[in-house]
């Protein structure tokens, strides 16, 4: 697993991300998602990239995938942002995959979902594609 971090970043946001990295996140559905990787590149939101080998079962519920990105939003993402040293972006998008896979490759027999959240205070408030 990785940690791709641009220019910006603050030291106490990387030990943060880094300590998300080594940790499985139990979501409201049941699966048990690890983060693969934070990418923050210059103009562009964070993004938060997650792998969870059960996703492809949890693919046709959508209200139920909807609320475990929304827990990574809220119990992952936020608290490691109150960390950062240079502010809070304003927007992230947050990833899960069945398996890794490269950033921006298509890769079509592995199931993959994202969502986009504005950050607000503490909360993440979802947006629309």
């Amino acid at each position: 697993m990785t940690l791709t971090l641009g220019s910006g970043i603050g030291l106490a946001q990387a030990l943060s991300a880094q300590e998300a990295l080594a940790a499985v996140h139990d979501l409201p559905s049941g699966l048990r998602a690890q983060l693969l990787e934070v990418r923050r590149d210059e103009g562009e939101p964070e993004r938060w990239r997650f792998v969870a080998p059960d996703l492809p079962g949890l693919v046709e519920d959508l209200p139920r995938l909807s609320r475990d990105l929304d827990a990574l939003c809220a119990d992952v993402v936020l608290p490691t942002l109150d960390a950062a040293e240079d502010g809070v972006p304003e927007r992230v998008v947050i990833s899960l995959s069945a398996e890794p896979t490269e950033f921006g490759a298509a890769r079509p027999g592995i199931v993959q979902v994202f969502e986009a959240y504005s950050i607000s205070g503490d909360s993440c408030i979802w947006e629309a594609f």
